[in-house]
């Protein structure tokens, strides 16, 4: 991004009110601050001039040095193209909501620390950002798809006497207002079939299921599964 002087290159109507978080900041001098921006709709680059800001040179100047990579900001300005073309919104205040109080890290390449801090994650790798929309969008088609097709979905036991329906190994408990073990189920197979016994022509269950078994990126011993049953 060339750090030379940015003009209004669209008439300027209304003002614009956005927030995210801070992802990139870069100054040429004192009286212009660059900003990139994630919000919930993607990446905005932010222009702060000091001549367009709503106060002195002064305010200006606090604003702005109390700014860093990873905060949350409020930034009200102009939509507008610098002379490089690139939609950009001019600043006319910017507010701090929330700081962030430790560094961002550019990269997070080892699964382990992955798996251990997902919200650091999900700040540097926007793809993994995106499967998880990508994922719950899924859920949600696949859920529309046999709500229209009459199925009826319910939720089975998690902790159950006896875990069945698949071979596998469960997680086991005790239950000490029952006086008994129990076990997170491995499948919810055995009472959907119940159900449709009892009378529902047509169930599914969405929900996770729990099995002792090997551990590794791939898979998780929590997982989530889609049950259906059915007769004609």
């Amino acid at each position: 991004m060339h750090m030379g002087m940015c003009v209004y290159l669209i008439e300027l109507i209304d003002i614009d009110v956005v927030a995210g978080r801070i992802s990139l900041r870069r100054s040429s001098g004192a009286k212009i601050h660059f900003y990139d921006i994630e919000t919930d709709t993607g990446k905005l680059q932010v222009v702060a001039f000091a001549r367009d800001f709503d106060g002195d040179t002064a305010d200006f100047k606090t604003t702005h040095a109390a700014l860093r990579k990873g905060d949350l900001v409020e930034v009200k300005g102009y939509p507008g193209r610098t002379n490089q073309g690139e939609i950009s919104l001019f600043s006319r205040s910017m507010e701090l909501l929330a700081p962030c109080w430790h560094d961002i890290p550019d990269a997070l390449e080892n699964p382990a620390l992955q798996s251990q801090f997902r919200h650091v994650h999900m700040l540097v790798n926007q793809d993994f950002t995106q499967r998880l929309i990508a994922r719950s969008r899924i859920i949600s088609a696949i859920r529309s798809f046999l709500v229209q097709r009459e199925f009826v979905e319910v939720e089975t036991p998690i902790l159950q006497a006896h875990a069945g329906g698949a071979s596998a190994r469960p997680f086991t408990t005790h239950a000490w207002a029952l006086g008994g073990d129990l076990s997170l189920r491995i499948a919810p197979e055995l009472y959907l079939k119940r159900l449709i016994v009892g009378g529902l022509p047509r169930v599914f269950e969405i929900g996770k299921v729990f099995r002792n078994e090997g551990l590794f990126v791939l898979f998780s011993s929590s997982f989530c599964f889609c049950f259906l049953f059915f007769f004609c």
